[in-house]
């Protein structure tokens, strides 16, 4: 399996398969985090937890 590499500073557009509590918030649906908060986010939660990524 190939783990995708996001640029730490880099601004994504990120799509969620599930509601996830993530630094004390309720992220769901489509949102936007840092490269750093999406290898944090799959970290805690695993990689099904991102169902796409695109840099901004």
């Amino acid at each position: 399996m190939t783990t995708k590499t996001y640029k730490p500073t880099a601004q994504y557009r990120v799509e969620l398969s599930r509601v996830v509590k993530f630094d004390g918030l309720l992220l769901r649906g489509e949102i936007t985090l840092t490269g750093e908060a999406i290898d944090r986010l799959i970290a805690r939660e695993g990689a099904d937890v991102v169902v796409s990524a695109t840099k901004l």
